[in-house]
């Protein structure tokens, strides 16, 4: 919103300029670019590196400066981090062999996040007279400032029952484990986005791809083990907007 105001003396707003508001779902998968903790040490029968999968949920404002360019902020909420697991040799579903049991260690990292994106229509980029309410193309690149509310550790484990070697039933249980030490954080971002009507309603699908800039977390170790990593997040995310003239 601030870049908004900054950008706005500059630019002499035609009657036809538009603000678009749009509220945004999605999901992100994020992942560590480093190993961190006790459970990525690599080794054979240990935890490999996974994702982690998460929701992301909120509310944008894009100021169009003409056809081509405009500039665009958003509120989110956004639940991202990083993953291990580990397979069980133990359990097995005699049913379905394929349907392995997994041990999970997610690091979960959340945010309030602000991006500040400037977007080119790469539709009337290409096409000087591409018509208005047509499906278009649209790339943005910036910066997303965000505000870190939540770190924490999500593990789970496997409790059986049964007798010998042969387990009658098993209950998947999760714990969670408090590790603070997530500091906020700036990421740079690229967005592609495909704007369309859906009943008379604009709507689009956004593909993004963010990178912290800064490390996850303020510590170099935790325990002993190195907790030094940065965190990239892919998103795809569906919008409705909804416009009014200035």
């Amino acid at each position: 919103m601030l870049l908004v105001l900054v950008l706005m003396p500059s630019f002499n707003f035609a009657q036809s300029s538009k603000v678009d508001v749009s509220i945004q779902v999605g999901m992100n998968t994020s992942s560590f670019t480093n190993r961190i903790g006790p459970y990525g040490d690599g080794e054979p029968d240990s935890y490999k590196e996974f994702v982690r999968y998460s929701p992301k949920i909120g509310l944008g404002v894009l100021y169009k400066l003409n056809r081509l360019y405009s500039v665009q902020t958003e509120l989110n909420f956004s639940a991202q981090g990083g993953s291990y697991r580990m397979k069980s040799e133990d359990i097995v579903d005699l049913l379905d062999e394929t349907n392995k049991a997994y041990f999970y260690k997610n690091y979960r990292v959340n945010y309030f996040e602000v991006p500040l994106l400037f977007s080119v229509n790469l539709s009337n980029l290409i096409h000087k007279d591409y018509p208005e309410g047509k499906i278009n193309a649209v790339f943005s690149a910036g910066t997303a400032f965000s505000i870190n509310t939540a770190s924490s550790l999500r593990y789970n484990g496997f409790e059986a029952s049964g007798s010998g070697n042969v387990f009658e039933s098993v209950e998947e249980e999760y714990d969670v484990e408090e590790i603070g030490h997530a500091q906020n954080n700036v990421s740079y971002v690229f967005n592609f986005g495909v704007n369309f009507f859906m009943k008379k309603l604009p709507a689009f699908v956004n593909l993004r791809y963010q990178r912290t800039m800064l490390n996850v977390y303020d510590v170099q170790e935790l325990d002993g083990y190195n907790m030094q990593t940065k965190m990239g997040t892919f998103t795809v995310s569906f919008g409705l907007m909804f416009k009014r003239k200035e």
